[in-house]
Formats: structure tokens, sequence, C-alpha cells
């Protein structure tokens, strides 16, 4: 996803560690909550590359609802 990528992008130019076994989980969503930048803007920053991954997050959830809601709709409809 090219949010995460950009989000692991930045933080590596502000020199914050990401480095964790498992990315992406709601351990690692806590560990970023927990990182804080000296500029202002660098955190600001970093928290709209967080925003738009949570937001990717939850509109891949949204299509994958829908696609398995369709799925069961065609399957159902194919029965008749």
């Amino acid at each position: 996803m090219v949010a995460r990528h950009q989000l692991k992008a930045f933080a590596a130019a502000a020199r914050a560690t990401l480095h964790r076994k498992s990315s992406w989980t709601l351990a690692h969503e806590r560990f970023l909550a927990q990182i804080s930048f000296a500029h202002p803007a660098q955190h600001i920053t970093f928290v709209e590359y967080r925003t738009a991954v949570k937001e990717a997050n939850e509109r891949l959830e949204r299509i994958n609802r829908g696609a398995a809601r369709s799925s069961g709709a065609c399957n159902r409809s194919s029965l008749r």
C-alpha cells in the first residue's frame, strides 16, 4: 500500500525507527502513536501519513465487505 510506504519513508528520513518484527498490527499502531518529533511540521506530516494509512485500510475493508456481499448475492441468485 502506497500510504504505508510513504509513512515508513518519512519516518526513516526523520530518523524515527519503525523497526518491528511485525508491522501494521495493533501493537505497531500503539508504537507509532508514541513517536514524537522535535519540529511541529514533522509531527503534522507524520499524523497525516498515519491518517492516510488508516483511511486506506478502512476503504479496503469496505471494498472487501461489499465484494463479499455481492458474491453472496450472486451465489443466491444463481441457485434460483
